[in-house]
């Protein structure tokens, strides 16, 4: 668990030990909280079955 930053344009900086870099994210809020999760590079590929 981290504990983010976020600014008065509502960026968040995530600590660098997470190891999430230069990627998109869904951001779900979820009443006081937000769930964020990373996306893969190319999400059409990873997807395709066989």
């Amino acid at each position: 668990m981290a504990v983010v930053k976020m600014d008065a344009r509502g960026r968040m900086t995530i600590p660098k030990e997470i190891g999430v870099r230069d990627v998109k994210a869904i951001v779900i809020p979820a009443a006081s909280f937000f769930v964020t999760i990373p996306l893969p590079g190319k999400p059409s590929l990873r997807g395709k079955t066989g």
